[in-house]
């Protein structure tokens, strides 16, 4: 992830940390001139575009595909395991609070774990696999007042980037057990809330989710998070948040414009749908 800069151009078809990138990807990326170095590394890319990622996927529109391609991180050069491991345990520090910080509850794990499954009160989100870049995202406009919170504004304004950068990889590397889904639910919200998340709204211009966040709403790294597994009042906070105009850190829009359009009985079957669904697990072979 903090890999060193190293001199020279990537040949074609390939970033500057040697993975090989799909054409599409590739022109989309050369379209918004990502050929110039950009400040964040390699590793930090790798953690964000595993097996969920689905740069193929039909129903994606061309601009959609191209706020996709600008949200990677196109790293030079690569940097030794030592500093792999090095970073990953950076990240566990600050997961755990093992940094000096005057926020008040500072330890990422006290609301969402070490392993990123969140507690139980369904009021914090699933960070287990997220996308790495995602999280530093969020991170960031937690600090710079985009995405404003009292609880996560203050922590993130004590971070440094590269603390930001380490405790996203951390957790985009973890793997935690679905949520409990014991508990049973209205099955016409269910299926009220299926059939917003796979074909939308055409009547009111909302998008189906699984245009951006892939099938079964398990994400699109980088800059798509999976929405799978999330708790129900999580979703629908956040679903709120964009409708009030509260939260605008999305890429042009999108989100504020759909939330915008949907009841809150609808925003409810929405979240309460997502929440049935299993989160994204990584690969044993990872």
């Amino acid at each position: 992830m903090l890999g060193s800069a190293s001199g020279g151009r990537p040949r074609r078809g390939h970033s500057r940390h040697g993975l090989a990138m799909p054409d599409s990807r590739r022109a989309a990326d050369l379209h918004l001139g990502r050929e110039r170095q950009h400040p964040h590394r390699a590793r930090f890319v790798a953690a964000s575009t595993r097996s969920r990622c689905a740069p193929g996927l039909k129903s994606v529109s061309r601009l959609l595909l191209a706020v996709l391609a600008a949200g990677l991180v196109i790293a030079s050069g690569t940097g030794s395991v030592a500093e792999d491991v090095a970073d990953l345990e950076l990240g566990r520090n600050v997961a755990m609070g093992q940094r000096a910080l005057s926020a008040p509850r500072s330890a990422c794990m006290s609301c969402h774990g070490l392993s990123g499954a969140a507690d139980s009160s369904g009021s914090f989100p699933r960070l287990s696999g997220q996308a790495a870049w995602y999280l530093y995202k969020q991170l960031k406009d937690y600090a710079s007042g985009a995405r404003p919170n009292d609880v996560m504004s203050p922590i993130a304004r004590t971070l440094t980037d590269a603390q930001m950068q380490a405790v996203a990889a951390y957790y985009a590397g973890q793997s935690a057990p679905a949520p409990d889904k014991s508990r049973k639910s209205d099955p016409l919200e269910l299926q009220r809330g299926a059939a917003m998340a796979s074909i939308g709204m055409p009547d009111k211009g909302v998008a189906a989710c699984v245009n951006c966040h892939g099938p079964g709403n398990r994400g699109l790294p980088p800059s798509f998070p999976y929405l799978a597994g999330q708790s129900a009042s999580y979703t629908q906070l956040q679903l709120q948040l964009w409708k009030d105009g509260v939260r605008k850190n999305d890429p042009l829009g999108v989100m504020q414009h759909i939330a915008k359009q949907l009841s809150g009985d609808e925003i409810g079957a929405l979240a309460l749908y997502l929440s049935s669904l299993d989160p994204p697990q990584r690969s044993t072979s990872e």
